[in-house]
């Protein structure tokens, strides 16, 4: 083989380690582990609450996973991984189920709060599961608790009139935390210490 042959090679598996979030050391040795990234600034998933988000009247609300989901990445949502199903954080109807979610990594389901959450100056009135199988059709009244996608890795966020919040940085190792990912981030901790 060339060496131009490998160079170009070595390129396309540094480019589609990037975009999935891959290490390079694990692509070369054919393991297909994704990397855990470094918590951004001042989002240090073990340290103090990012966006420092602490939310009142939270009984309405049910952490929509599980105390031993694993913590993968803070962006537009935030990035979990776990075996068991996700459910609702609160009571609403299902307004969307999307295909192709982030370029094509699984479907999305968009959920409208019956009772928005404001976080500091933010309102969201919604929230959505994403990259994962939905459990739930379209129109569906969804109860807090209720299981909504399936287990694995998904990524759940807060809605924006009706729409998750831009990527800031694009899609990738480049990705950066948002603000509605911070408190989104911080709503489930406080929850999950209830």
């Amino acid at each position: 083989m060339s060496y131009a042959v490998v160079l170009v090679i070595l390129g396309i598996i540094f480019v589609y380690g990037g975009i999935k979030g891959y290490s390079i050391t694990h692509l070369l040795q054919g393991q297909l582990v994704p990397r855990t990234p470094p918590a951004p600034p001042g989002n240090n998933p073990s340290g103090p609450n990012p966006g420092g988000a602490v939310v009142s009247g939270t009984s309405a609300y049910s952490s929509p996973i599980s105390s031993g989901a694993k913590f993968e990445r803070i962006d537009q949502g935030v990035d979990y991984q776990q075996s068991g199903s996700y459910t609702a954080l609160g009571s609403g109807i299902v307004t969307k189920i999307a295909t192709g979610w982030a370029g094509g990594t699984g479907q999305a389901v968009y959920i409208k709060l019956d009772n928005p959450i404001t976080i500091g100056n933010q309102t969201y009135d919604g929230y959505y599961y994403a990259e994962t199988t939905p459990l739930v059709r379209l129109n569906q009244k969804v109860n807090v608790g209720q299981p909504i996608a399936s287990g694995g890795s998904a990524e759940i966020g807060f809605l924006v009139n009706g729409e998750p919040t831009p990527l800031q940085g694009g899609l990738g190792a480049s990705t950066k935390p948002t603000q509605a990912g911070n408190d989104f981030y911080s709503l489930v901790n406080q929850l999950l210490k209830r």
